[in-house]
């Protein structure tokens, strides 16, 4: 009898076809990539290899407006989140 091992879950986020690009495609064409985020076409670009998300692309302005959802949320919730190299307060 055989157990299949299974690793953690991929992480669950919604994506439209037209954000999906392979690492490959991504490191060949990267300044036409980036002009889609900038010019609002795709609201972010998530890079894939061999069928796996391996990362999410995008804008400054996007993750800046992540970076202050992150902050509203660790104020209220009492829970401490790093988002640079600098450690969190003890």
């Amino acid at each position: 009898m055989f157990r299949r091992t299974v690793g953690p879950e991929p992480p669950s986020i919604r994506i439209r076809t037209d954000e999906l690009r392979t690492v490959r495609e991504a490191m060949r064409d990267f300044s036409s990539l980036l002009t889609e985020l900038e010019e609002g076409d795709v609201e972010k670009l998530v890079l894939t290899q061999r069928n796996r998300m391996r990362a999410v692309v995008v804008s400054v302005e996007r993750w800046s407006e992540v970076e202050q959802a992150l902050a509203g949320t660790r104020e209220g919730s009492g829970v401490e989140i790093a988002l640079d190299d600098e450690p969190a307060p003890s």
